[in-house]
């Protein structure tokens, strides 16, 4: 097939070579390597994929979801020891405190647990079941909101009433026209005020914002333009974000929704602030387990802006012509192939040109660039 051309760029049709398996894999698992930058501190290792993170006092309270339990060390000690807390959870992935109530969702249970950690010897009681890969936990007066990744929703309970059934507030159903702002697998939860900060797994690759007063549910904006964003913390007008592929932290200010520094990191499944520090879990994506909590300094967060030389995006996505490439320092070169490891286009391109998508048949695809990273796309 001869090459196809156009006045940006070079860009090659592929006989649908085959990937390799570990290529492949690399696909499927969105890897790309990332050397660390940010500035951080190991607090403890030796945990089984820590995930959620919650303060109480000096006590830090670690969801271990490959572990099934919850752990907690005190960040004060000079010889930091981890501690059981309870165990024989499935797959508990958040948390969030309300008194002396700690609330765990279970992804794998199905549901949203809750233990009295002013009891040494705590029993598992059993909140709200039956939900869809429950994740992200955040608590607003009485209730208790609840990310359920599985059924696409943003679900809340009335933790003051023991006869309170579950109410689902915001569906993948709901769109935010003026920013076509919708949840997409929505994975972890965050309030500041009465907006509710949504981290979207899906195909959306962004922040989304639901107002919980009048009218309850209205998405009513959004933030960041990533790749997968996962854990939040904030402080002050900064919303800090890890993302994945490639790992960062993403700084984002609440004013404006601008994405104002972004960090190249460890892999981080969960983040918490303390004391002008932000902790997080984590580890490096190449393992196939993270062990561990860092320590990142917020004024380090704040000054050291070596990633954002590079925030790759294209669009529009999904698309049925072309893909516009944004983001770009230097000329790359690139690929295009199917879930299945099939090379359909290859090529190189600088910032802010297009890839000739209308050739492709309707499907999920992955950009591939040489430095590593991976873009998912949709041609309509």
């Amino acid at each position: 097939m001869h090459p196809l051309r156009d006045t940006h760029h070079t860009q090659n049709v592929s006989k649908h070579k085959k990937l390799n398996m570990k290529t492949i894999l690399g696909i499927i698992l969105m890897l790309s390597n990332i050397n660390l930058i940010a500035q951080r501190e190991v607090i403890v290792t030796g945990l089984n994929k820590p995930t959620g993170l919650i303060f109480n006092g000096n006590d830090l309270y670690i969801a271990e979801s490959k572990g099934n339990k919850i752990s907690k060390i005190n960040i004060t000690d000079t010889n930091i020891s981890i501690k059981n807390v309870i165990t024989g959870l499935n797959n508990p992935v958040r948390l969030a405190l309300n008194g002396n109530d700690l609330y765990i969702s279970e992804f794998e249970g199905n549901k949203i647990s809750k233990i009295d950690i002013s009891n040494e010897n705590p029993t598992i009681v059993d909140v709200v079941t039956e939900l869809q890969g429950p994740n992200g936990l955040a608590i607003n007066g009485d209730y208790l909101y609840i990310a359920q990744t599985n059924a696409n929703k943003i679900s809340r309970i009335n933790i003051t009433d023991e006869n309170s059934v579950i109410e689902d507030i915001v569906s993948g159903n709901h769109t935010f026209h003026p920013f076509n702002q919708k949840l997409d697998k929505p994975y972890d939860l965050l309030f500041n005020d009465d907006k509710l900060y949504v981290s979207n797994f899906g195909e959306n690759n962004a922040i989304t914002i639901v107002s919980i007063i009048d009218p309850i549910g209205t998405i009513i904006g959004g933030a960041g333009n990533f790749n997968f964003p996962i854990a939040f913390a904030i402080n002050d007008d900064n919303l800090y974000c890890s993302a994945f592929n490639p790992e960062a932290i993403h700084t984002i200010s609440i004013s404006s929704s601008d994405v104002t520094n972004s960090l190249e990191s460890d892999f981080i499944t969960g983040m918490i602030i303390k004391d002008n520090s932000l902790y997080v879990s984590g580890g490096s994506r190449f393992t196939s387990n993270t062990t561990t909590i860092f320590k990142y300094d917020l004024s380090t967060l704040s000054l050291n802006n070596n990633f954002t030389e590079e925030i790759i995006k294209i669009s529009p996505n999904p698309s049925n012509n072309f893909i516009h490439i944004t983001g770009l320092t230097r000329n790359e070169n690139y690929k295009i192939f199917d879930i299945l490891g099939k090379e359909f286009i290859n090529g190189r391109i600088n910032n802010h040109e297009k890839i000739d998508i209308q050739n492709l048949a309707k499907g999920l695809y992955f950009l591939k660039f040489e430095n590593g990273n991976y873009f998912r796309f949709i041609k309509k």
